[in-house]
């Protein structure tokens, strides 16, 4: 790791995540590249999550109690950081190789590409609901390598996403997308996309990430993935805990 000058920041999301976070640092420390610092954006944990940072000597931003939402995480976590590259994780996302970062990294050799990011597959240990939710997309077409300049669904989710720092500057994630629900980073693409710039998908990128979701679970989630496929600001669905 490198907390002098990095090229990349690592920002990390996170709230009570101790039961998986330790082993997801430890993925990132054995990263054949390690140009980079992390930085652990914490709501407000009442585990071990901050201690865990601590140990791995993270650098701890603290989101103001009642101020959490996506976008704004994402934000804090911007402003914060030192690097050229932002790539932004989940507490509980598990990069599934040791390659993961420089294979992420090295799409940005392309000056027109603004971020790259890949479909997730369920963690080994997750229920059927997120197996099906996940899988079924991140093992047929999230095993393709893609450029993506238009509308989709699920574009740059920043569950595991790498965007250019300079293209943050001129257009933050928007934080009227609040509602829990998501679409900010789709939003951001979307931005980019309409101006020329290519969103690429890298399935060596992939991480393992799950949620244990119930069937309910699966519908609404299901049901918003397909709503964010043309987004409005303010979607009207109330926040679920565990989005």
């Amino acid at each position: 790791m490198n907390y002098q000058n990095p090229k990349t920041s690592i920002i990390i999301r996170t709230r009570n995540e101790d039961n998986t976070f330790e082993e997801v640092l430890s993925c990132i420390e054995k990263q054949t590249y390690q140009d980079f610092e992390i930085i652990v954006v914490d709501d407000n944990s009442t585990d071990k999550t901050q201690q865990i940072a601590k140990e791995h000597d993270c650098k701890i931003v603290l989101i103001p109690e009642g101020k959490f939402s996506h976008p704004y995480s994402c934000n804090l976590g911007a402003q914060n950081a030192q690097g050229k590259y932002l790539v932004y994780l989940n507490g509980h996302a598990l990069p599934i190789s040791d390659t993961w970062l420089a294979d992420g990294l090295k799409n940005f050799k392309d000056k027109k590409i603004a971020g790259i990011y890949a479909f997730v597959i369920a963690r080994k240990n997750s229920t059927l609901a997120d197996k099906i939710l996940y899988d079924v997309v991140g093992r047929t077409i999230g095993a393709l390598k893609f450029k993506a300049n238009k509308k989709m669904t699920g574009v740059l989710g920043t569950t595991n996403a790498i965007i250019r720092k300079d293209l943050w500057n001129q257009y933050h994630f928007n934080e009227k997308f609040n509602s829990g629900w998501g679409g900010e980073d789709t939003n951001w693409a979307r931005y980019f996309m309409e101006r020329g710039y290519c969103i690429v998908h890298e399935p060596k990128f992939r991480v393992r990430h799950s949620h244990n979701l119930s069937w309910k679970d699966f519908f609404w989630q299901l049901k918003n993935w397909l709503k964010m496929a043309y987004p409005v600001l303010g979607i009207p669905e109330k926040q679920r805990k565990n989005v």
